[in-house]
């Protein structure tokens, strides 16, 4: 069943990619849509509706005190109350949104410094090779942001062989070294 699951979050991911890419929009459909995958993904790979939804309450508030720190801050330095939406489009936190379905609260934070790093390389590459259409020069966030979240889902489950859910990972790690 995990695979079915696996096999339309990586479809839908793949296609928010390919949208956010070619036009600069995600059809909004698609956000619920990986959010029901991916709370069902969390479900699986926890066994725990409990571990599930107190996974996605942390990222969930995580999210919000970090998006509001970024409104407040654009609101002071640029004098408007619209700053955030000129600098973040709709499609790009409501991907942040779906995505904290996904990862525990460590792995989260960690999914979520490492995608915006793997979105900048992507962008400047491509904007050094010209490999925008039609000129476009802004960054296709919840696009590269969704490649990244495939490349994390596949690497996770071979290369890696980390429960995405589960911290404790990590803290090994962290204890360990």
């Amino acid at each position: 069943m995990y695979l079915i699951v696996l096999s339309l979050i990586l479809l839908t991911a793949a296609y928010i990619g390919y949208e956010d890419y070619k036009y600069r929009a995600v059809s909004w459909v698609l956000f619920p849509i990986l959010g029901v995958l991916g709370i069902s993904s969390s479900i699986m790979l926890s066994n725990s509706y409990t571990t599930a939804l107190l996974n996605f309450s942390v990222n969930l508030t995580f999210l919000t005190i970090q998006l509001a720190v970024l409104f407040l801050y654009l609101n002071y330095k640029k004098k408007s109350n619209r700053a955030l939406t000129k600098k973040i489009g709709a499609g790009d936190i409501f991907f942040l949104l779906m995505s904290a379905f996904f990862f525990s609260p460590l792995n989260f934070l960690f999914y979520l410094i490492s995608s915006l790093v793997f979105a900048l390389i992507v962008h400047l590459l491509f904007l050094k090779g010209k490999l925008y259409p039609q000129n476009l020069t802004t960054i296709p966030l919840a696009g590269l942001q969704a490649v990244f979240l495939i490349l994390c889902l596949l690497t996770s489950k071979t290369a890696l062989q980390i429960n995405i859910t589960d911290d404790s990972w990590i803290l090994y790690k962290l204890l360990i070294v």
